[in-house]
Protein backbone atom coordinates (compact mmCIF):
# COMPACT_ATOMS: atom_id res chain seq x y z
CA UNK A 1 0.00 0.00 0.00
CA UNK A 2 1.40 3.35 -1.00
CA UNK A 3 0.05 5.62 1.74
CA UNK A 4 -0.59 5.35 5.43
CA UNK A 5 -4.23 6.38 5.25
CA UNK A 6 -6.06 6.22 8.55
CA UNK A 7 -7.71 2.85 9.05
CA UNK A 8 -10.72 1.97 11.13
CA UNK A 9 -12.32 -1.21 12.41
CA UNK A 10 -14.40 -2.78 9.64
CA UNK A 11 -12.16 -1.64 6.77
CA UNK A 12 -11.39 -4.34 4.21
CA UNK A 13 -7.84 -5.00 2.98
CA UNK A 14 -7.09 -6.78 -0.29
CA UNK A 15 -4.04 -8.83 -1.21
CA UNK A 16 -3.75 -11.14 -4.21
CA UNK A 17 -6.29 -13.90 -3.65
CA UNK A 18 -7.54 -12.80 -0.22
CA UNK A 19 -9.60 -10.15 1.49
CA UNK A 20 -9.22 -9.33 5.16
CA UNK A 21 -11.25 -7.27 7.59
CA UNK A 22 -9.79 -5.10 10.33
CA UNK A 23 -11.42 -6.21 13.57
CA UNK A 24 -9.31 -4.38 16.13
CA UNK A 25 -6.92 -1.44 16.32
CA UNK A 26 -5.01 -0.78 19.51
CA UNK A 27 -1.77 0.66 20.75
CA UNK A 28 0.86 -1.99 21.38
CA UNK A 29 4.39 -1.56 22.71
CA UNK A 30 7.08 -2.38 20.18
CA UNK A 31 10.48 -3.91 21.02
CA UNK A 32 11.79 -0.45 21.96
CA UNK A 33 8.89 0.05 24.40
CA UNK A 34 7.19 2.70 22.26
CA UNK A 35 3.41 2.52 21.84
CA UNK A 36 2.43 2.01 18.20
CA UNK A 37 -1.02 1.90 16.63
CA UNK A 38 -1.39 -1.74 15.54
CA UNK A 39 -3.93 -3.15 13.09
CA UNK A 40 -5.41 -6.62 13.72
CA UNK A 41 -7.15 -8.31 10.80
CA UNK A 42 -8.52 -11.70 9.74
CA UNK A 43 -9.92 -13.28 6.56
CA UNK A 44 -13.23 -11.68 5.61
CA UNK A 45 -14.69 -14.73 3.88
CA UNK A 46 -15.02 -17.78 6.07
CA UNK A 47 -13.71 -20.43 3.73
CA UNK A 48 -11.08 -23.15 3.89
CA UNK A 49 -11.07 -23.06 7.71
CA UNK A 50 -9.12 -19.79 7.69
CA UNK A 51 -11.40 -18.20 10.28
CA UNK A 52 -8.83 -18.70 13.05
CA UNK A 53 -6.05 -16.91 11.19
CA UNK A 54 -5.31 -13.53 12.78
CA UNK A 55 -2.65 -11.11 11.56
CA UNK A 56 -1.37 -7.82 12.90
CA UNK A 57 1.26 -5.22 12.19
CA UNK A 58 2.01 -1.62 13.13
CA UNK A 59 -0.05 0.75 10.99
CA UNK A 60 3.07 2.62 9.89
CA UNK A 61 4.31 -0.59 8.19
CA UNK A 62 1.34 -0.77 5.81
CA UNK A 63 3.49 0.79 3.07
CA UNK A 64 5.73 -2.28 3.17
CA UNK A 65 2.87 -4.68 2.36
CA UNK A 66 0.94 -5.62 -0.77
CA UNK A 67 -2.32 -4.80 0.99
CA UNK A 68 -4.69 -2.18 -0.39
CA UNK A 69 -8.20 -0.95 0.35
CA UNK A 70 -11.17 -2.24 -1.67
CA UNK A 71 -11.81 -0.31 -4.88
CA UNK A 72 -14.89 1.83 -5.40
CA UNK A 73 -18.12 0.73 -7.08
CA UNK A 74 -17.31 3.17 -9.92
CA UNK A 75 -13.94 1.50 -10.63
CA UNK A 76 -15.56 -1.95 -10.58
CA UNK A 77 -18.28 -0.77 -12.98
CA UNK A 78 -15.71 0.71 -15.40
CA UNK A 79 -13.71 -2.54 -15.35
CA UNK A 80 -16.85 -4.60 -16.03
CA UNK A 81 -17.77 -2.37 -18.98
CA UNK A 82 -14.26 -2.67 -20.42
CA UNK A 83 -14.35 -6.46 -20.03
CA UNK A 84 -17.34 -6.62 -22.39
CA UNK A 85 -15.32 -4.92 -25.17
CA UNK A 86 -13.48 -7.96 -26.49
CA UNK A 87 -11.17 -7.78 -29.48
CA UNK A 88 -12.03 -9.86 -32.53
CA UNK A 89 -8.68 -11.60 -32.51
CA UNK A 90 -6.31 -13.43 -30.18
CA UNK A 91 -3.70 -11.42 -28.37
CA UNK A 92 -0.90 -13.89 -27.55
CA UNK A 93 -0.43 -14.25 -23.81
CA UNK A 94 2.58 -15.39 -21.86
CA UNK A 95 1.77 -17.37 -18.71
CA UNK A 96 4.50 -15.61 -16.70
CA UNK A 97 3.16 -12.18 -17.70
CA UNK A 98 -0.36 -13.24 -16.72
CA UNK A 99 0.87 -14.43 -13.31
CA UNK A 100 2.68 -11.13 -12.78
CA UNK A 101 -0.51 -9.26 -13.66
CA UNK A 102 -2.48 -11.23 -11.09
CA UNK A 103 0.15 -10.70 -8.40
CA UNK A 104 0.14 -6.91 -8.78
CA UNK A 105 -2.89 -6.73 -6.46
CA UNK A 106 -4.69 -4.34 -8.77
CA UNK A 107 -8.35 -4.85 -9.63
CA UNK A 108 -7.76 -3.15 -12.97
CA UNK A 109 -4.81 -5.43 -13.82
CA UNK A 110 -6.79 -8.52 -12.78
CA UNK A 111 -9.54 -7.47 -15.20
CA UNK A 112 -6.94 -6.99 -17.97
CA UNK A 113 -5.60 -10.50 -17.36
CA UNK A 114 -9.13 -11.93 -17.38
CA UNK A 115 -9.97 -10.09 -20.60
CA UNK A 116 -6.89 -11.49 -22.34
CA UNK A 117 -7.75 -15.00 -21.17
CA UNK A 118 -11.39 -14.71 -22.27
CA UNK A 119 -10.28 -13.56 -25.72
CA UNK A 120 -7.78 -16.38 -26.02
CA UNK A 121 -10.32 -18.97 -24.88
CA UNK A 122 -12.93 -17.64 -27.30
CA UNK A 123 -10.74 -17.49 -30.40
CA UNK A 124 -8.20 -20.26 -29.80
CA UNK A 125 -8.52 -23.92 -30.68
CA UNK A 126 -6.74 -24.93 -27.48
CA UNK A 127 -6.82 -23.42 -24.02
CA UNK A 128 -4.29 -25.11 -21.71
CA UNK A 129 -5.00 -26.03 -18.10
CA UNK A 130 -2.52 -23.47 -16.72
CA UNK A 131 -4.52 -20.70 -18.40
CA UNK A 132 -7.82 -22.18 -17.16
CA UNK A 133 -6.34 -22.11 -13.66
CA UNK A 134 -5.20 -18.50 -14.06
CA UNK A 135 -8.66 -17.59 -15.33
CA UNK A 136 -10.24 -19.22 -12.26
CA UNK A 137 -7.85 -17.28 -10.00
CA UNK A 138 -8.74 -14.00 -11.71
CA UNK A 139 -12.47 -14.73 -11.49
CA UNK A 140 -12.18 -15.58 -7.79
CA UNK A 141 -10.24 -12.39 -7.01
CA UNK A 142 -12.77 -10.28 -8.87
CA UNK A 143 -15.70 -12.12 -7.25
CA UNK A 144 -14.35 -11.47 -3.75
CA UNK A 145 -14.05 -7.75 -4.34
CA UNK A 146 -17.38 -7.70 -6.23
CA UNK A 147 -19.07 -9.29 -3.20
CA UNK A 148 -17.77 -6.63 -0.81
CA UNK A 149 -18.43 -3.67 -3.11
CA UNK A 150 -21.99 -4.78 -3.92
CA UNK A 151 -22.78 -6.20 -0.48
CA UNK A 152 -23.72 -9.64 -1.80
CA UNK A 153 -22.65 -13.13 -0.78
CA UNK A 154 -19.45 -14.54 -2.21
CA UNK A 155 -21.38 -17.33 -3.97
CA UNK A 156 -23.73 -14.80 -5.57
CA UNK A 157 -20.74 -12.73 -6.71
CA UNK A 158 -19.07 -15.82 -8.18
CA UNK A 159 -22.18 -16.59 -10.22
CA UNK A 160 -22.47 -13.01 -11.49
CA UNK A 161 -18.80 -12.77 -12.46
CA UNK A 162 -18.88 -16.19 -14.11
CA UNK A 163 -21.87 -15.10 -16.24
CA UNK A 164 -19.85 -12.18 -17.57
CA UNK A 165 -17.03 -14.47 -18.61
Amino acid sequence: MKSTAQFKVGDKLVEPGSIYMIFKIKKVRNDAGVLERTIFFKPFFEENNQTQLVCSFPEKNITETDLRKVKSKKVLHECLLDLKKLAKFIIPTNVDDLKIGLNLNSLEETFKVLKLLIQEKKFSETFPKIKRDLMATAIESIAQEFAIINNVSLNSARVKVAKIT
